[in-house]
């Protein structure tokens, strides 16, 4: 690898975190809004996609839901309780 690829990546890198750091953990209120806006089909805002790609995943209401470079993915689980697990 060269050292501008290296350099590169590493910057990339950098600028992932630093999003992740200034879009702040979703709140517990936060995360309930968002998972009710999905059940109900309404969509989400690009600073939501981006918060939730920093947090991970949200899990709950019988869905997860994910978020990778910009692509939101929901998965449903039909009769099983995401909050019980």
């Amino acid at each position: 690898m060269s050292i501008r690829f290296l350099k590169r990546r590493v910057s990339a890198l950098e600028a992932k975190i630093s999003r992740g750091f200034a879009a702040g953990s979703l709140t517990a209120n936060e995360i309930e809004d968002i998972l009710q806006r999905v059940e109900n089909g309404e969509s989400l805002g690009q600073e939501e996609g981006r918060r939730i790609e920093a947090h991970g995943h949200l899990v709950g209401r019988h869905m997860i839901i994910s978020v990778r470079q910009g692509f939101v993915t929901i998965k449903r689980y039909l009769d099983v309780d995401m909050d019980a697990l």
